[in-house]
């Protein structure tokens, strides 16, 4: 089946990438400018997301928070959503996964507001280690508490959850597929009547692809140590138990229903390396892509619903 009405791109620019939105009314019967307009409304939820947990803005939410270690600070609904997932799966991995990375980002030299390239004030040293069981949330008195000074990092899955906030803004019987740098969600069947396609870049040549992935919806996410370099040349992956860029990977790619799931789990995965990854990401139920440092790439099915195209 093919769609008879009109498909329509908006784009906005907002964590430092690029949310480019396509909609299709699988009924043909909204109007290209109705489709547009709301549209542009559901991509606005982007800006409530940055707003509420970028480390990068001095009034954002999180920012306050970290201000206020040691007390329990009153949390909106989004930001205890992420905290909560963020420790959820740094539970699960095993502290792969931490969200308290963000000092180790800022020495490391991920520092600069991707606007204004305007450094960040960054807090003095904590007087001992932080870790993700330092943080504390409370979801029936609806606080977070930060058991001592620290800094949260919630990029590792921001982007995937403003993905996944901006589907559900739109009528569910669109059709919709969104690509946020390595972040794409797909929803609802494809307007040309075929699985969505979505290419992984080649991390040993990034202008060209290694691999696709067919699916019939979900979500598609990317961690790879050629995203995003510090001036010092350190990839933005660390691993939280050495507070060091991650090694053994070169990209992990996860499809997951949600943006969110996809988003963290391949951090978490590029974390716990090429010995673990594979088994580890099999028990969470995703399929995934994964090439390691020396070219090998390994292929997980744990949730079997994708096809992967070989373009080599």
């Amino acid at each position: 089946m093919t769609f008879a009405g009109p498909v329509v791109e908006v784009a906005e620019a907002a964590m430092d990438t690029v949310f480019a939105l396509q909609v299709a009314d699988r009924t043909g019967r909204t109007p290209a400018e109705v489709l547009q307009s709301h549209a542009r409304d559901a991509l606005a939820v982007v800006h409530d997301v940055e707003r509420t947990c970028s480390r990068f803005e001095a009034t954002s939410e999180l920012t306050r928070l970290c201000a206020r270690s040691r007390e329990m600070v009153p949390a909106s609904p989004l930001l205890l959503e992420l905290v909560a997932l963020a420790l959820a799966v740094a539970e699960a991995s095993d502290g792969a996964f931490d969200p308290t990375v963000g000092r180790a980002m800022v020495r490391h030299g991920f520092d600069r507001d991707w606007r204004t390239a305007t450094a960040i004030d960054a807090a003095p040293p904590s007087a001992s280690r932080a870790s993700w069981r330092d943080v504390h949330v409370d979801r029936a008195a609806a606080t977070i508490r930060l058991a001592q000074p620290l800094t949260l990092d919630l990029g590792a899955l921001a982007k995937g959850f403003a993905v996944d906030l901006i589907l559900a803004a739109l009528p569910p019987d669109w059709s919709c597929s969104l690509h946020a740098g390595g972040d794409v969600r797909c929803r609802g069947p494809h307007p040309e009547g075929r699985a969505w396609r979505v290419g992984i870049r080649d991390p040993f040549d990034p202008d060209q692809l290694t691999i696709v992935a067919q699916f019939a919806e979900g979500a598609v996410c990317t961690s790879g140590s050629y995203e995003r370099v510090s001036a010092s040349g350190a990839h933005h992956l660390l691993d939280p138990r050495t507070d060091e860029p991650a090694v053994g990977f070169r990209s992990v790619s996860v499809v997951a229903p949600t943006a969110v799931v996809a988003d963290a789990l391949a951090t978490a995965a590029f974390v716990l390396g090429p010995a673990h990854a594979a088994a580890w990401l099999e028990a969470q139920g995703v399929d995934a892509w994964l090439i390691d440092n020396e070219g090998t790439r390994t292929c997980i099915s744990g949730l079997g619903t994708t096809t992967w195209d070989d373009v080599r």
